[in-house]
């Protein structure tokens, strides 16, 4: 089962330690991946948390709709995205 979640508009500056305090309450934090812009540096307002168990995973869901340093975050089960497209090309 998924053990990943996908948590959107956080403030540009917040670091892992912000989210990983943010939701170490909710069970053990095995991976955060937060993408950054290669033009500014800032990070893109969204970040991949993945839990231990599924059930740390649900209770991580419950911060759904909270305030984050003056934002409200969106939690959501994060999509399992293993089919990739293969690239385009002109031949």
């Amino acid at each position: 089962m998924n053990k990943k979640i996908f948590v959107r508009n956080f403030p540009f500056a917040s670091t892992k330690q912000d989210l990983e305090a943010l939701f170490e309450s909710s069970g053990k934090i095995i991976d955060i991946y937060i993408p950054f812009c290669k033009e500014t540096g800032s990070n893109r307002g969204f970040a991949f948390i993945e839990f231990s168990t599924s059930e740390e995973m649900e209770n991580a869901l419950l911060m759904n709709g909270k305030n984050f340093n003056g934002r409200t975050i969106q939690v959501n089960i994060a999509k399992n995205n293993k089919t990739k497209k293969a690239p385009f090309s002109y031949k």
